[in-house]
C-alpha cells in the first residue's frame, strides 16, 4: 500500500519532485506508525515484526519515489 501510494504521489505531483518526495515519504510514516502499532496488537515473532518495520514502509515509498519517476519520464518500460 505504501508503494502504490509513492507511486501515485509521485505520478501525480504538479508541483515537483521535492514536494512529491514529502508526500510519499508522509505515507510511508503513516504506514510506519500503522506497522508500530499493529506490533503491539498482534502477537508475531519478533524477526518477523523487525522485518516489517525495516523493511516495509519506509523503503517501500522511496522504491514507489523511483518508480514513480521512471514512470513520469516515459521509460517506465
Amino acid at each position: 500500500m505504501a508503494g502504490q501510494s509513492g507511486i501515485t504521489s509521485a505520478r501525480s505531483s504538479p508541483s515537483g519532485p521535492v514536494r512529491t518526495h514529502q508526500s510519499a515519504y508522509a505515507i510511508g510514516g503513516l504506514f510506519l506508525a500503522g506497522g508500530i502499532a499493529a506490533c503491539f496488537m498482534i502477537p508475531a515473532p519478533a524477526w518477523f515484526m523487525a522485518a516489517d518495520l525495516l523493511l516495509a514502509c519506509l523503503p517501500m515509498a522511496w522504491l514507489a519515489i523511483k518508480v514513480g519517476q521512471r514512470m513520469a519520464s516515459g521509460n517506465a518500460g
